[in-house]
């Protein structure tokens, strides 16, 4: 995608706030970096060694910058997927997918530990209309959505935990239960994640004519976006730096060799 659809994912209404300022802000230190390596391109009056010294040094002093703040917009993406991820699965009304209380942690066990029997003695029973683990697992979860409150959260918590026993992952179980709303949720972290997953943690190298060789400095370098998972491309084109044409005839100025 072109750099336009770039900025339309960054300000995309799933982005929340937090993470679209810091992916703002790694934004602009990179800009400020690509900017101060054009001009030092353009700089007729420095020689190409010189040029390559200050490119080093520009890397050195910004550089670090631009890595902290990319990383710290890919964090703050992934923290959001994960909050989007808990909140695509159902749970009763004032309970969560987790608790500290130790009286609902032993509850949670003895739940899932009734869970477990329950399955294992359903699956040992024959039958032509014998239920899968993951079916009879959903069950249970769905009995505990609709009791609700305390005991309803140990069951639906208890079933997670017993869905390790048997392989089954929590989609499986979960799936068949989401609302409109789990499922908006569910998109939106895996939007994130996607997000996420463009973000570089490496700063700009400097273009080629700054480094009098196919690499330089430290990382593989490139745009914001230049580790991003193919075949999506997304904004955030690296620029191609022009040379400035060689002036001739006898007002031609000599070059600086100094820093």
């Amino acid at each position: 995608m072109e750099s336009s659809n770039y900025e339309s994912l960054k300000n995309a209404h799933f982005i929340p706030s937090e993470a679209r300022e810091a992916w703002v802000r790694a934004d602009q230190v990179e800009r400020t970096l690509r900017d101060a390596y054009q001009r030092l391109e353009n700089d007729e009056d420095l020689t190409p060694e010189a040029k390559q010294r200050r490119a080093a040094e520009l890397l050195e002093t910004q550089g670090s910058q631009v890595e902290e703040r990319r990383k710290k917009a890919r964090e703050t993406l992934l923290k959001h997927a994960g909050y989007a991820e808990k909140n695509s699965i159902p749970c009763p009304s004032g309970e969560g997918l987790t608790s500290t209380d130790v009286n609902k942690i032993l509850l949670d066990q003895n739940e899932a530990n009734r869970i477990v029997r329950t399955v294992e003695r359903r699956q040992s029973q024959g039958g032509p209309f014998k239920q899968s683990s993951a079916d009879i697992l959903t069950a249970e979860y769905r009995r505990g959505l609709e009791l609700g409150g305390f005991e309803g959260g140990a069951i639906c918590r208890g079933v997670l935990r017993a869905a390790g026993e048997f392989g089954v992952s929590a989609e499986e179980v979960v799936g068949p239960l989401r609302s409109e709303r789990h499922n908006e949720s569910l998109d939106n972290a895996r939007r994130l994640l996607y997000a996420a997953d463009l973000i570089s943690t490496d700063a700009p190298q400097p273009p080629r004519s700054l480094t009098g060789r196919s690499g330089a400095g430290r990382g593989s370098g490139g745009s914001l976006l230049s580790h991003r998972p193919a075949p999506v491309m997304i904004g955030g084109e690296r620029e191609t730096i022009k040379q400035s044409a060689p002036s001739h005839g006898p007002s031609k100025r000599k070059k600086r060799s100094f820093k």
